[in-house]
């Protein structure tokens, strides 16, 4: 089954390392070399992002730092496939 959006959350590791899981990703339909947008629940920010092969993911630090968030800390976001 695939959704328009998801909601999950992702841990903030050292270096600022993100992982959003292929699982989430594929719910919502998004393949390798697509884009995707990423909302900051709660925070009013959101940015768009490319799926790499083997369904790797960067949120950027800066937008991270963005929102207040620190190495290993949780936050809740939702995802939304972008259409061509």
């Amino acid at each position: 089954m695939v959704f328009e959006e998801a909601e999950t959350i992702i841990e903030i590791k050292p270096g600022f390392k993100t992982h959003i899981s292929k699982t989430v990703l594929e719910s919502i339909g998004a393949n390798e070399g697509e884009f995707i947008k990423v909302i900051f629940k709660d925070k009013n920010v959101e940015t768009v992002i490319k799926i790499k092969p083997g369904f790797k993911t960067h949120i950027p630090k800066s937008i991270i730092e963005s929102i207040n968030a620190k190495e290993n800390d949780f936050i809740k976001i939702i995802l939304k496939k972008i259409s061509n």
